[in-house]
């Protein structure tokens, strides 16, 4: 799977097939040729894991083409996210007037259980430094960084991650806690996960039930790590079982809940199924593997190829969360509300 294509590039090529009603006509409009276009669209639907585009022939022109509803609704929340990184340059540009300014781009689980605003109020408090966040899946704050809209990255996606400080985008790659993702199923675990001897065996299963799965679809930590089993389990999902949600952009607990509606098996992290299982018609069917491990870093993004980043605070907040303090507040979270933390210190 590719981890890495141009987001940017996406969102330009999709408004404009959805205005031109053909890919040969985007191409025009976005100044590219027809064959690099469809490779843009080649490449995202992999990654993505969903269609974009509903095709029908018409030579090597391209014929006419649309958007599939997926597509748009990820222009959708890819708009959101622009308009939210807008908003935090703006709060950056007036950073001297109110202090010392940080923006995270930052998978969503964190922000979802409520982490990430303890950590950047206690940040806060002992340093003055505010720290404004930007929730996204990991591929996308990757994504956010790439573009200069952030100072620091907090993802879950090990191996984007490491190609992304690969690439000169990110200082280093700096693991700070871990959980781990649980596969859930519906009442009664009609494809026998439960049973199987191993995590491969398990999807194996639910492929030959032709069991509904619903996954992120968005090229998330929770997304990526997904797709990497089901190539360890030797299988291509099918469309017809394998549901690519998208999201609304609020991550694996809208997936979850969507997951429990619609009677369908799907990976999510521990932290979030502890908070939501309560609301949900669904059970954990396999936990405990090696393979479920889930790390998340930090990342600072590289002053090299951002010039106007604040490195300064990036670091700060790296060696801060490392500390004493910091890592007092990553062991506690969650034990006075489930008696165990939600994550643990690496």
């Amino acid at each position: 799977m590719n981890e890495s294509f141009d987001l940017e590039r996406l969102w330009h090529l999709l408004r404009a097939i959805d205005q031109a009603g053909s890919i040969n006509g985007a191409a025009r409009l976005v100044k590219g040729s027809y064959r690099h276009a469809w490779e843009v669209l080649r490449r995202a639907e992999e990654a993505l894991g969903m269609a974009l585009v509903q095709r029908q022939t018409g030579g090597e022109g391209g014929g006419g083409s649309r958007l599939t509803p997926g597509a748009r609704e990820w222009l959708a929340r890819h708009a959101r996210l622009r308009q939210e990184a807008d908003r935090c340059l703006r709060g950056a540009a007036e950073a001297p007037a109110q202090g010392d300014l940080l923006v995270i781009a930052t998978t969503i689980c964190p922000v979802d259980v409520g982490l990430l605003g303890r950590l950047e109020a206690a940040f806060a408090a002992r340093t003055g430094i505010v720290a404004r966040h930007i929730a996204a899946g990991s591929g996308q704050a990757l994504e956010l960084a790439r573009r200069g809209y952030a100072d620091l990255v907090l993802a879950h996606a090990p191996a984007a991650e490491r190609s992304f400080v690969a690439e000169g985008w990110g200082t280093a790659r700096h693991p700070v806690m871990e959980n781990d993702f649980v596969l859930v199923g519906p009442p009664g675990d009609p494809a026998r996960v439960v049973d199987a001897p191993s995590l491969p065996a398990g999807l194996r299963r639910v492929a030959r039930r032709g069991a509904p799965f619903v996954s992120r679809g968005d090229r998330s930590g929770t997304h990526l790590a997904e797709a990497g089993f089901w190539r360890q389990a030797g299988v291509r999902p099918d469309p017809r079982w394998h549901l690519s949600f998208g999201g609304d952009g609020q991550g694996s607990a809208s997936a979850l809940r969507h997951a429990s509606a619609a009677g369908a098996y799907t990976l999510v992290d521990r932290a979030t199924w502890r908070t939501l299982r309560g609301e949900v018609r669904l059970a954990v069917v396999r936990e405990g593997d090696r393979a479920l491990r889930n790390t998340f870093s930090l990342i600072p993004t590289s002053p090299e190829r951002h010039a106007h980043v604040n490195g300064a605070a990036a670091r700060r907040f790296v060696g801060w969360l490392a500390g004493p303090e910091g890592s007092r507040v990553i062991a506690s979270f969650g034990v006075p509300e489930y008696g165990e933390p939600l994550f643990r210190l690496v």
